[in-house]
């Protein structure tokens, strides 16, 4: 039976989160990636996105470029509640010039989330696994094959995926440079905790999220997006053994 962790638990639940948050990297840089958009079966490259951008309808307003945004296949899969989607993410402070850098991939199916990031470190490749469904949060050590599972108190409930689109405000657009390129952008605000996010377009698709929070700076260049998860993707895989925190 699942040791299910109440209130006392918060604490760790919270660190779970931030080292989840802080792993969310993309990498000093190592070229800028190119986009595959499985669902739509194309590929673009950098120089095609900047071709595409700068021929784009330039909005008049911000409805405009709230409308453009909405309009994309990759905006419409998210509000299907259904998808899977993978990034290249790299997170950076103000205070400091050195990045980090990482890869992760999200799979959501109505109130259920699956959530994997990889870091390089000097220790070595890192993986973060963190399931959430049915109220419940599941955290994975991948290098010693075990997991814990907390119950995430009322009023603590994760934003499942992207359903947190409902609780940005948006309050500006315009064109800056994000992996390498001058794209287009529409701003939000995040209404519970006060976040900028930019959400850059590229080819009329997603092609990156920008967020700005305090002194930390994160940018999830969207690599992947198909309208489907992997078969178990929400279960604990074989093998691992739940254990106490």
């Amino acid at each position: 039976m699942l040791q299910i962790k109440i209130a006392t638990k918060r604490a760790t639940v919270t660190l779970l989160t931030v080292m989840l948050l802080l792993l969310f990297t993309a990498c000093g840089g190592s070229g800028t990636p190119s986009r595959t958009n499985a669902s739509f079966n194309t590929t673009a490259t950098p120089d095609t996105m900047s071709a595409a951008a700068s021929t784009a309808n330039t909005p008049e307003n911000l409805d405009e470029a709230v409308a453009q945004l909405e309009s994309s296949n990759t905006m419409r899969i998210y509000r299907s509640g259904t998808y899977s989607i993978r990034f290249s993410v790299t997170v950076s402070a103000d205070d400091s010039n050195e990045n980090s850098t990482s890869e992760r991939y999200v799979c959501v199916d109505g109130g259920k989330s699956y959530e994997e990031t990889t870091s390089e470190s000097a220790e070595g490749e890192r993986t973060i696994i963190m399931i959430y469904k049915d109220g419940l949060s599941y955290g994975f050590n991948v290098q010693e094959r075990t997991y814990s599972v907390y119950e995430v108190p009322d009023g603590e409930q994760r934003n499942v995926g992207f359903d947190y689109i409902e609780k940005l405000q948006p309050s500006g657009f315009g064109s800056a440079v994000v992996a390498g390129m001058t794209l287009p952008y529409v701003e939000y605000i995040r209404t519970e905790n006060g976040a900028i996010e930019r959400w850059y377009l590229a080819g009329g698709e997603l092609f990156a999220i920008e967020t700005v929070q305090g002194k930390w700076h994160t940018v999830n260049v969207v690599t992947e997006v198909t309208e489907t998860v992997p078969d178990g993707i929400f279960e604990v895989p074989a093998g691992y053994a739940e254990v106490s925190e």
